[in-house]
């Protein structure tokens, strides 16, 4: 071969190497990239945030001031999507005849937590309800028995359906419970139109402790339950003594918890909540 045509054939195989070495670190850095580094949006550090949410009814809604001033002590935010008088399921009240409650807003609830959700991304979801022990509609126009096995089917799977809607996205939820009310809501043994759930809390602790012992066998990895009785009675019965240390009930209508109880309670409540969902402290 010619001297000229040596040099050709050099540079164009230096030049060829040079391409494949190229081309082979592209191909190196964009494996590395899919294994180590996925897209943000991808990493389990990504895909919660440091905010605690709260589902359920007018209990926890009355919680959330004091338990964002707990939260905030673990720099945390606090967002609330709790409905008074409304189911965390989301599911229709009726009453117990089957009767369909008139402009009710539960429909709603579901939505809301779900644009919550999206966007805030919390990292802990309290769970706390005492409307999961609402009639529920049947079909027909009948509510199912309260407490059967149908009934208690009916709850089990909107509660799932919602948990899961409300993890997908990695939060930690953690379900509280139903306490015992106290003392005055027995002196007021509200009928069904002024609190739906009044008489169920009162005179079917069955029904209360077969659902607290559903929630009660969520274990995690991703669900997990909590009994705050220890922290709101001062006996076992039901209703309990609820006497706050100044003397003072802690729900002065048996169910909704006075000023200086939420202060009181509300750390302690988000404590139990925070080890049981095991995050870090």
């Amino acid at each position: 071969m010619h001297l000229g045509g040596r040099r050709i054939a050099l540079r164009l195989l230096l030049s060829v190497g040079s391409l494949l070495a190229v081309l082979a670190a592209a191909a190196s850095w964009a494996t590395a990239d899919r294994l180590d580094n996925p897209p943000p949006s991808t990493t389990p550090a990504a895909s919660v945030t440091k905010t605690v949410m709260l589902v359920g009814d007018s209990v926890p809604k009355s919680f959330a001031a004091d338990m964002a001033v707990a939260a905030a002590k673990r720099g945390y935010a606090v967002v609330s999507a709790a409905w008074g008088g409304c189911p965390a399921t989301g599911v229709g009240k009726v009453f117990s005849s089957g009767r369909p409650w008139k402009h009710s807003s539960c429909p709603r609830v579901v939505a809301e937590q779900d644009a919550i959700v999206e966007k805030y991304r919390p990292a802990l979801v309290i769970w706390w309800s005492r409307y999961e022990l609402a009639p529920r509609d049947g079909g027909s126009g009948k509510a199912l028995p309260l407490g059967s096995r149908a009934y208690f089917r009916a709850q089990q799977a909107s509660f799932d359906e919602r948990v899961h809607a409300l993890t997908k996205l990695g939060a930690k939820l953690v379900a509280v419970q139903i306490e015992p009310p106290g003392p005055d809501l027995a002196v007021r043994n509200p009928p069904e139109k002024y609190f739906l759930v009044g008489r169920t809390l009162l005179h079917r602790w069955d029904v209360v402790s077969a659902w607290n012992a559903f929630l009660a066998g969520h274990k995690g990895p991703t669900v997990f339950s909590i009994s705050i009785r220890r922290l709101v009675c001062r006996d076992n019965r039901d209703p309990c003594n609820d006497t706050l240390p100044s003397g003072a009930p802690a729900r002065p209508d048996g169910v909704h918890y006075s000023e200086a109880a939420r202060r009181l309670l509300a750390p302690k409540i988000l404590e139990a909540a925070w080890r049981a969902a095991r995050l870090a402290q």
